[in-house]
């Protein structure tokens, strides 16, 4: 008896000793998973503030370069129209890129933020279809758009959906020859939605349908350029947003993608809804004066559709504030807008404030990053004053807003 006694406290003393190095590595383990997870986090602030100081020359290069094809400031002869469409075409092939690196190493170290609410996928659509439409129109495009607005509502982050969209339809229009079609669609089952789209491009064989979704990989016929990170990053977006990719295609008969998302509110179609939900998704209107957002790098087509859109529902030609440390960034505005809008501009945040209660404009065009008063100040500063004709604040960044960023933005008045 005594002899089992000895053994047993051998035995305990043995599985102690054990549980202590477990809970030694444990704790190691630990340690190193904090270290790397830090390190993480460093690098995309890092990365991200170098995309930052990287975005601004960029964005005057494609900006100016659209300007001077336009022939805005006087004509210019073929040689350097072919010239000018060349480096517009590698500023915005390498915006693209820096956009992609970015949001990949976000994702990677889990520091992309989502917000996540009911969005109606159509208008997410609408907005992206305008980015596009050129080329659509360039190639002589036939696009079947079967999605209809006020249908469906999905539980989605708005811009990521855009995001989405656009690698999606960007790659249809690449690929597509001329004259071809892009179908879009989508159908309920039980609580999720399924969104197609469809062309009839080159396809992609049945052997590359998983690689193309994996970081840094392309179809051998479809490798244009560019990371391969687009549908890597659409894949892993979805994901976040509880969300599935898939692809059919054969070689030569075309591709269709379909994303399944969760639909809103117990996966009712929105014409069996009683709560009216906001579906203007980009903006949100508060005290007279309303936020809204719009992405860098400017382009004409935007700016033009927000002075002709106020005229048009006002009868009269608005006055722009743009509030933003970038000379270039003024200068393009000025340049696009200066037949649609009264323009005002502002270099910094207090002289954007100045400007503001002096003229009261109708639409503000502000940046968030700037030296001294940013982006939240002006925005603060300005809700303590009425606007009794309205006030549109239009944020201009090409950094992704963080959910608690936006929120800010909203409820400064409460």
């Amino acid at each position: 008896m005594q002899a089992q006694t000895e053994e047993l406290r051998a035995q305990t003393e043995e599985l102690q000793a054990q549980s202590e190095e477990m809970q030694a590595i444990t704790e190691e383990l630990q340690v190193k998973n904090d270290e790397i997870l830090e390190q993480g986090i460093r690098k995309t602030k890092f990365f991200a503030a170098l995309s930052h100081e990287l975005r601004a020359p960029l964005n005057a290069v494609i900006g100016f370069s659209d300007v001077l094809m336009d022939k805005v400031v006087g004509n210019i002869n073929a040689s350097q129209e072919k010239y000018l469409k060349e480096i517009n075409k590698s500023g915005v092939h390498m915006l693209g890129l820096i956009n992609d690196l970015l949001d990949f190493s976000k994702i990677e170290t889990g520091q992309l933020s989502l917000n996540i609410k009911e969005v109606d996928p159509a208008l997410a659509l609408k907005e992206t279809l305008t980015m596009v439409s050129s080329d659509i129109i360039k190639k002589e495009l036939i696009l079947n758009n079967q999605l209809e607005e006020n249908k469906f509502y999905i539980a989605a982050d708005h811009d990521r959906l855009k995001q989405i969209y656009l690698n999606l339809l960007t790659n249809s229009v690449k690929f597509t020859p001329t004259g071809g079609t892009i179908t879009i669609g989508a159908r309920s089952s039980n609580d999720q939605l399924q969104i197609f789209i469809s062309d009839t491009g080159v396809g992609i064989a049945p052997e590359f349908h998983e690689d193309i979704f994996e970081e840094f990989k392309q179809a051998p016929n479809t490798a244009q350029g560019g990371t391969g990170l687009g549908l890597a990053i659409t894949k892993k977006l979805l994901l976040l947003m509880g969300g599935t990719i898939e692809v059919e295609s054969q070689i030569g008969k075309g591709a269709t993608f379909t994303l399944t998302l969760p639909l809103g509110e117990e996966g009712r179609p929105f014409y069996q809804r009683t709560q009216k939900w906001d579906t203007t998704a980009s903006g949100q209107e508060t005290g007279g004066i309303s936020v809204s957002y719009l992405p860098k790098p400017l382009n004409k087509e935007s700016l033009i559709g927000l002075a002709e859109g106020f005229t048009r529902i006002n009868k009269y030609k608005p006055t722009i504030l743009v509030v933003d440390d970038e000379f270039s960034v003024r200068g393009f505005a000025v340049t696009v807008l200066e037949a649609k809008a009264q323009l005002l501009t502002a270099e910094d945040g207090y002289q954007g404030i100045d400007l503001a209660l002096k003229y009261k404009p109708d639409i503000i065009i502000l940046d968030i990053t700037m030296p001294g008063a940013d982006g939240f100040k002006v925005t603060e500063e300005l809700r303590r004053h009425s606007w009794s004709k309205g006030l549109s604040i239009v944020i201009s960044t090409s950094r992704d807003l963080t959910k608690e960023e936006k929120l800010r933005l909203k409820h400064f008045d409460k």
